[in-house]
């Protein structure tokens, strides 16, 4: 699985290159938005379906760099340089079946970052709207 901000790499599907791998897994949520209107006399309420859906990944990747420092070196520069909106790129595949998908100006959230040695450790949390099939225009 890959997956970018603004073509900027957040997880890559290495097959046992160098990187930054997801590991654990990667869960999702979706929900949506509906408007209630309670009526101002009699029992019941009306259920209004506003289509506006919400869509959150979270996943924590990992990356070995050279040494200690480089990988203290490489995590905090990606908590200073990583955009904290932008369009993301979801693609994963197997065997004999691949996706795409596609969050116009999603938010990036760094949750947590670590280092043991010379990896690093960083959690995410992107969240958007609705999945596309095809990449923005903008």
């Amino acid at each position: 699985m890959t997956i970018t901000i603004d073509n900027i790499p957040l997880a890559l599907d290495n097959r046992g290159r160098t990187g930054p791998n997801i590991i654990g897994e990667l869960a999702g949520t979706r929900g949506s938005i509906a408007q209630v209107a309670q009526y101002v006399r009699g029992p019941g309420v009306e259920i209004f379906d506003r289509l506006n859906l919400q869509n959150a990944l979270h996943f924590t990747t990992q990356q070995l760099e050279a040494d200690p420092a480089h990988a203290t070196a490489r995590m905090l520069g990606l908590v200073l340089t990583l955009p904290r909106v932008g369009n993301v790129k979801v693609t994963a595949s197997a065997a004999t079946v691949s996706a795409r998908l596609f969050l116009r100006k999603a938010h990036l959230a760094i949750d947590k970052y670590w280092a043991i040695g010379a990896t690093f450790f960083m959690s995410y949390t992107i969240t958007g709207g609705k999945f596309e099939a095809f990449p923005p225009n903008d």
